[in-house]
């Protein structure tokens, strides 16, 4: 009886063992790996940051919550919003916002679109 116990105990415990080293890692990569990432270089590229100095072509903008060296061929002032465009080192190239296309409206069935 006691040697039954044991011999289960052990299965149990070598199955949980190939479970987390094994089954567990492999799922959590397959799962995971389409994600964006969300650091370093990859998850900075086309955030919203926030020009804090400007001085000509460079100055300093806040993004995440930290102030980063920014250079820029578009004039900013304080307080203007940009988008990160590339790294190199620590400084960001940074880009005035796109501005969204105006869309039509749209229209239901029973409405007709104005005469020109």
């Amino acid at each position: 009886m006691v040697q039954k116990l044991i011999f289960v105990l052990i299965i149990s415990y070598i199955i949980w063992e190939i479970l987390e080293h094994i089954a567990f890692p492999v799922y959590w990569l397959i799962r995971n790996r389409k994600k964006n990432l969300l650091c370093g270089e990859p998850g900075m590229i086309g955030q919203e940051v926030v020009v804090k100095k400007w001085n000509e072509s460079r100055g300093q903008v806040l993004a995440h919550g930290e102030l980063w060296k920014a250079v820029s061929r578009e004039p900013f002032s304080a307080g203007d919003t940009a988008i990160v465009q590339s790294i190199e080192g620590l400084t960001l190239t940074i880009a005035r916002e796109q501005a969204q296309p105006a869309q039509a409206p749209r229209l239901g069935r029973d409405q007709e679109a104005a005469p020109a």
